[in-house]
């Protein structure tokens, strides 16, 4: 599967989660009722105008949203582009490894901490209350 169509069905199942949980972004998706191609257009061409190559899931679903409900938006030309999708899937045998190597880390933390000689603070100078009084050659 070719990252442009993986990228049109994570946005279409992004956009059809919101509409159940949303009625009213149902409603106005529902009116404008624009096609998957041109929404992922219209996030290609706003990711483009915005001079990154790269946005967070967030920013790419809140201009899917944008597309899906504005009937006013103009829709350019098609960009040739490649979308790449970042999902970090670990395996178990992945997740096993770094929960170990974790707690690897935890007990050398706490070992280095053993180690350590304890000090202890030293205690602040205790502020005299009365003055001791000043000598003079005059009295």
């Amino acid at each position: 599967m070719k990252g442009t169509e993986q990228f049109q069905e994570v946005i279409a199942a992004y956009l059809d989660q919101r509409a159940a949980e949303d009625v009213q972004f149902a409603e106005r998706r529902a009116e404008v009722n624009r096609p998957i191609e041109e929404i992922t257009r219209y996030i290609i061409q706003q990711v483009k105008a915005s001079g990154f190559t790269a946005m967070t899931s967030e920013e790419v679903f809140g201009l899917a949203m944008t597309a899906a409900e504005e009937s006013e938006l103009e829709i350019g030309e098609a960009i040739p582009c490649q979308v790449v999708i970042n999902r970090a899937q670990l395996t178990d045998d992945d997740r096993a490894e770094a929960k170990r190597r974790a707690m690897e880390n935890v007990l050398k933390e706490q070992e280095a901490k053993l180690r350590r000689p304890m000090v202890t603070p030293k205690k602040p100078a205790k502020a005299e209350s009365e003055e001791e009084p000043a000598l003079s050659l005059f009295d």
